[in-house]
């Protein structure tokens, strides 16, 4: 049977008896301590050698890391969206105006730290929601954004950070083991939904390092992407791919510039379909042949 997300298939690191002889020996009240400690810490003041050593002593008992990988999969099809700022409505727009603005940031522009990226590393942050998407960026009322869509070409394994187990599916019935292991599966989901202000993104490191040292595996082989919960909504995941992978395994099908209008929801004031041969992004108007192949889903209001 092949996985969906509806239907999970779990890739295990070690042996499953092995995992839960492990977490029998984790005292709850003894975990719950050591988040508490890591709560408490200030994150600002650490370097990366000891923030890897606090991360290990949350997640490691005697030095071994034991949570189930949780391995889920977006079938070929499946769309994914990434919300951008716009700056105004001008057309083209200072941030989306060259075909690259399509896809990954460029790494000069990434002086901060970033959910999983490093300063400098680009990655694509997307998500199979698009309102997921637009309350990840905090756009606002009347906000001019960007919505890119893409489509997978093959099916999308991506490595659940703080996901829902099923425990049933993994033969697990010691209620032990299941309590210890969600007090993991919501530290993390915690770190990775953390709502981190501007001038604060030095607390990302925490989410960044997590990502690259426990939950990033053989690329293509086993992982294509990571998911983890969204700040908005706990039950909603994002997507992040390694460029690379995302060109790979995506096609861009094209762009909606819209507007959130408390009235008439998603306002979608034009789209953006390919580029021309500078490389300069293509806008169309709403009823146009480009609009009804690639965005059917839009339809023409006339505001009262």
């Amino acid at each position: 049977m092949i996985p969906t997300l509806d239907n999970p298939m779990f890739y295990e690191l070690k042996e499953q008896a092995d995992i839960q002889s492990i977490l029998r020996q984790i005292d709850p009240l003894v975990l719950m301590q050591k988040i508490t400690n890591f709560r408490k810490l200030n994150i600002s003041h650490m370097n990366n050698a000891e923030i890897d050593q606090a991360i290990l002593e949350v997640l490691c008992w005697n030095g071994v890391f034991s949570c189930y990988t949780n391995m889920k999969m977006y079938p070929a099809g499946a769309k994914f969206f990434r919300v951008k700022r716009l700056k105004g409505t001008t057309i083209p727009n200072e941030r989306f105006g060259m075909y690259q603005d399509y896809w990954e940031t460029d790494p000069k522009y990434l002086t901060t730290y970033g959910r999983l990226n490093k300063p400098g590393e680009s990655l694509l942050y997307v998500s199979p929601d698009l309102y997921c998407s637009i309350g990840e960026v905090h756009i606002q009322e009347d906000e001019p954004f960007v919505a890119i869509q893409y489509t997978a070409k093959s099916d999308v394994k991506v490595n659940m950070i703080g996901g829902e187990i099923d425990y049933e599916q993994l033969g697990v019935q010691d209620e032990k083991v299941k309590l210890i292991h969600e007090m993991y599966n919501s530290f993390l989901r915690d770190e990775f939904s953390r709502d981190v202000g501007k001038g604060t993104e030095y607390l990302y490191k925490v989410s960044e390092t997590i990502a690259k040292s426990y939950f990033d595996l053989p690329p293509r082989v086993v992982q294509d992407a990571w998911a983890y919960s969204s700040v908005q909504d706990k039950t909603k995941y994002n997507v992040c791919f390694r460029p690379k992978i995302a060109h790979e395994l995506l096609e861009l099908n094209g762009a909606m510039l819209c507007k959130v209008n408390q009235s008439m929801g998603i306002q979608v004031l034009c789209v953006a379909v390919g580029a021309d041969e500078n490389n300069n992004i293509l806008f169309y108007h709403i009823g146009s042949e480009q609009q009804k192949q690639v965005f059917p889903e839009i339809t023409q209001v006339t505001p009262k």
